[in-house]
């Protein structure tokens, strides 16, 4: 059985500040891990039953409708966990690990890390207002700002 969370508090601005101002030395929050899993109820039942995450949602997955997704949050209301079912891909065993880190952090130091992205030359898309890479190792990070911090 998921815990469920009581009240699950958004995530405002003003809750990120008060946040920042609590440990001044951490300007980036990792915001959610996106894990793709061959074993999409198993995993399920692991990250909600056994480690005690609650589960927000399960749905289609908006791009791929052919996947099931779930989004657990943690005990602040906060999206931490995205299950994706692996694509069923005939003749081969379905590939399961991280494929997307999301991180948060606020606006003064997002525009910062773009500038050094900028000045070292890295690639990176520019979409909905947040930033996307790949890491050396090829891992997807999705890296958001928050408010006007």
């Amino acid at each position: 059985m998921a815990h469920l969370a009581t009240e699950p508090s958004p995530s405002t601005p003003h809750r990120v500040l008060e946040r920042a101002l609590k440990n001044p030395s951490s300007t980036i929050w990792l915001g959610h891990v996106c894990v793709t899993t061959a074993r999409f109820e198993e995993a399920l039942g692991f990250y909600s039953g056994l480690l005690g995450l609650s589960l927000r949602t399960v749905e289609r997955h908006p791009l791929h409708f052919d996947r099931l997704r779930a989004v657990l949050i943690d005990a602040e209301g906060l999206d931490v966990i995205e299950l994706v079912e692996a694509p069923a891909v005939t003749g081969t065993v379905p590939q399961s690990g991280v494929n997307r880190l999301g991180f948060r952090l606020p606006r003064r130091s997002w525009q910062a890390l773009r500038s050094r992205l900028d000045a070292h030359d890295v690639p990176y898309d520019l979409a909905d207002g947040s930033l996307s890479l790949d890491d050396p190792d090829g891992i997807r990070l999705r890296v958001e700002p928050l408010g006007t911090c």
